[in-house]
């Protein structure tokens, strides 16, 4: 630390007094149109500010915190992981310029990430897009957006060091932001519309999903042993299991299987023991399902994720027709794979030749579904990369995410089992195992690359922190 820094302190009381004027003044500009949104915008902005200024060294904790919680806040719009990237780099940009924190040297495990973001970089050049009209949420320019600062974010946790004390409150922060997410979600009265007929039925619950994040919580802090020698835990994991299947989303549901088997693979512990629950489980819903129109009656919205094993239900979903959507738009994928195999469809613009397509397309059963592929929901981050980019860019993804794999498994064996920093290491590193999985039927080019980056810059920084922590214990 230099001797001739100014003082944070000093700082923060500057800034965050010009925050309040101009929030004062803003609010009075906004009271004489009356109009509240841009005062929403300009109250979050103030608040979001003053929490990054309050935690001080540790501003980083913004973004496992925002990860966790994934919120839209409204009248912002940003969503809270976008709000986290731009808080951290900003923070770790200014603490470095005022000598606060080292000037640390490229990460070399980044390597891989730069092909792929100077990849999109170059389709961007190439056609580029603004973040006004079609540059709005759901296509154009925000999806740029998201991987450049996701990528920025990634640059800065790549030269934190986050050790034990620093994991406990990840950890910590984690269950937090999950439960405070649950309750916002469960609280608001949408989240109960459940609908007359059997699609609404089956769509609406898609709120369930916020449970998902607790879910992976339980397995980044538990065995399968730990979990079945608890009542409590056993119940919850049962609880949080039932709700997952019931909100009807495939891949959370896949989840629910894969993710002990994923921490058995990952820590070499418990893996026999964890097939034979894993077919205790199966051989229970097989009961389930033969009983289900006779005396009990399975909700629908859990149909979709049991057609994928069960042939009974693969003639209910979606109202009668089968569920091959994924199919409809990896077709189109495919279309334009072989059009274009090095650029793709290049990038995210959408230009009015396009839009005019999409509007007089869609009255046909496979028209409903062009909407998806022309914002970029390819359902499959390996169709995504190809579609979107070009199949170089798919292979910059495959070469970041096997990279990713790698670091994963050489990291574990070197973390003390039981301790906080193997939890908030297993919570990030199953979500990489995860999303490797699933590629196939999940994914975008946009959201999955804004996942992946941040993930692994807090995989490097906890690495970072092992190289100073007593803790390490080198498996044998």
């Amino acid at each position: 630390m230099a001797k001739n820094a100014p003082s944070l302190t000093r700082i923060y009381q500057f800034v965050f007094g010009l925050a309040l004027v101009l929030l004062s003044f803003r609010t009075v500009q906004i009271m004489m149109r009356g109009s509240t949104k841009n005062a929403r915008q300009v109250a979050a902005f103030v608040i979001a500010a003053a929490v990054v200024l309050w935690l001080d060294k540790l501003y980083w904790l913004v973004l496992p915190l925002s990860m966790a919680l994934n919120l839209k806040i409204p009248g912002v719009p940003f969503d809270s992981k976008e709000l986290g990237c731009v808080a951290l780099f900003g923070m770790h940009f200014v603490r470095t310029c005022l000598h606060r924190d080292p000037a640390a040297p490229w990460n070399r495990h980044m390597m891989t990430a730069v092909p792929l973001f100077l990849w999109i970089c170059v389709i961007w050049a190439t056609n580029p897009v603004g973040m006004r009209i079609l540059g709005s949420e759901s296509m154009g320019g925000r999806f740029y957006l998201k991987i450049l600062l996701s990528f920025l974010a990634m640059t800065s946790l790549s030269s934190i060091r986050i050790g034990e004390a620093e994991c406990r409150l990840v950890f910590r922060t984690l269950v937090f932001g999950a439960f405070l997410s649950v309750a916002l979600t469960l609280l608001h009265p949408s989240s109960f519309n459940l609908g007359a007929d059997e699609f609404s039925e089956t769509n609406s619950r898609y709120y369930l999903l916020v449970f998902l994040i607790p879910y992976y919580l339980l397995w980044a802090r538990y065995s399968m042993k730990e979990v079945l020698s608890s009542i409590w835990l056993f119940g919850a994991c049962g609880i949080l299991s039932m709700a997952l299947v019931v909100s009807g989303k495939r891949n959370a549901t896949a989840a629910i299987g894969l993710y002990p088997f994923y921490r058995a693979l990952l820590t070499r512990r418990h893996r026999m023991l964890t097939l034979g629950i894993a077919a205790v489980a199966f051989v229970f819903i097989s009961i389930m399902v033969g009983l289900d129109g006779h005396y009990i009656r399975l909700p629908r919205s859990s149909h979709r994720t049991l057609a994928l094993v069960f042939p009974k239900y693969r003639d209910r979903t979606m109202e009668g027709y089968q569920d091959s959507f994924r199919s409809i738009v990896h077709g189109y994928a495919k279309d334009i794979i072989r059009e274009h195999p090095w650029v793709g469809r290049q990038g995210f613009k959408i230009d009015a030749e396009t839009i005019y397509w999409m509007a007089t397309s869609g009255r046909s059963f496979e028209g409903t579904f062009y909407g998806h592929a022309y914002t970029g929901n390819w359902h499959g981050a390996f169709y995504a990369y190809a579609a979107d980019f070009g199949i170089p860019c798919l292979c910059f993804y495959l070469l970041f995410l096997f990279s990713m794999l790698h670091r994963v498994f050489l990291l574990c064996r070197r973390i003390q089992p039981g301790s906080f920093t193997e939890r908030a290491f297993l919570f990030y590193a199953l979500m990489i195992m995860h999303s490797a999985v699933i590629m196939f039927t999940s994914g975008h080019s946009s959201h999955t690359s804004e996942t992946a980056m941040l993930t692994y810059g807090m995989i490097l920084a906890i690495e970072n922190g092992l190289k100073n922590d007593g803790e390490t214990s080198l498996a044998q």
